[in-house]
C-alpha cells in the first residue's frame, strides 16, 4: 500500500505510538531510569570491592604487628606500650588460643622484630 506521497505504509510509525519521535527513539521521559541500571549492574562491583578492602585491613593489621612491638621494646613509654597492647589485643588472643595457621604465622611474625 502506498499513501500520497509514494511512500509505503509500513515505514510510518503506528498511531498508538505517537510518543515515540522520528528514528523509532523514545523520549528520555518514557525511557527506563539508567541509573537503577547502572545501581544494578555495579553492586557485584561494590561487594567484590569492600571485600577486598576488607581482607587488606586485616592483612595491613596483621602485619603491623611486628612492628609495633619492635617499638615497644626500643622506646619504652607506657602509654605507647598500653596503646599497642590495647590495639593489637586480637592478635594476642589468637595466639593465646592457639587457632590454627594464624597463630604460628603470628608467633613467627612478630618473632622476626623481637
Amino acid at each position: 500500500m502506498s499513501s500520497a506521497s509514494g511512500e509505503s505504509s509500513t515505514n510510518t510509525l503506528p498511531d498508538a505510538d505517537q510518543n515515540v519521535i522520528k528514528g523509532g527513539i523514545a523520549p528520555i521521559h518514557n525511557s527506563v531510569d539508567m541509573s537503577k541500571a547502572v545501581e544494578c549492574e555495579a553492586e557485584p562491583h561494590r561487594r567484590w570491592s569492600i571485600a577486598l578492602a576488607m581482607v587488606a585491613f586485616v592483612i595491613s593489621y596483621m602485619a603491623t604487628s611486628g612492628p609495633a612491638v619492635f617499638l615497644v621494646e626500643k622506646l619504652d613509654l607506657p602509654m605507647f606500650t598500653q596503646f599497642v597492647t590495647m590495639l593489637y589485643s586480637p592478635l594476642v588472643l589468637i595466639i593465646k588460643l592457639n587457632v590454627p595457621i594464624l597463630a604460628p604465622l603470628l608467633r613467627f611474625w612478630v618473632g622476626l622484630f623481637r
